[in-house]
């Protein structure tokens, strides 16, 4: 069995107009919903094998910000330019060569795809993937090479505004 979770990055702010959409950091309400996710997840034991993040500032920090309520070491988080700005068809071969040893991979990144991947391979679709929003994807498979729509079942989604 394999489990995918992706998260979209937290509120950011766009405050600074001499920013990139790169470098745009999370807001006050960013790092809350981060906070609130991350201790939800740490509550309900989803903690991950591997975590994966966009090198985009936001995301990143989201990821941080999650890896922490979980005692996820933060130098073990992978930091890729692969995720920021990526084709569908990238990020489908991003998770498919991801390493068999890894059960549950966390992958931190962006719309639109963070919502058009559940509806790639979960069972039930979504309209948006709000910020800081948690989908879950099991795979009744044991190589990531071999995950698809047939195997895949969605089997965990959250927001933060159910936690409010």
């Amino acid at each position: 069995m394999k489990k995918l979770t992706l998260i979209r990055h937290g509120k950011s702010s766009w405050d600074d107009s001499s920013l990139s959409d790169w470098e745009r950091p999370l807001k006050a309400r960013g790092k809350k919903d981060a906070l609130l996710i991350g201790y939800k997840l740490e509550e309900k034991k989803i903690i991950p094998d591997k975590i994966i993040s966009s090198s985009a500032k936001r995301a990143y920090d989201s990821a941080k910000i999650i890896a922490e309520c979980l005692k996820y070491p933060e130098s073990k988080i992978t930091i890729t330019d692969d995720i920021y700005l990526a084709a569908m068809s990238q990020l489908v071969q991003l998770i498919q060569n991801l390493n068999d040893e890894w059960k549950h991979v966390f992958i931190f990144g962006h719309n639109p795809y963070f919502t058009e991947l559940p509806n790639l391979y979960g069972k039930t679709k979504i309209s948006n993937l709000p910020t800081t929003g948690v989908y879950q994807i099991s795979f009744k498979c044991d190589k990531w090479a071999k995950i698809s729509k047939k195997n895949g079942e969605n089997t965990y989604f959250l927001t933060p505004k159910m936690l409010k």
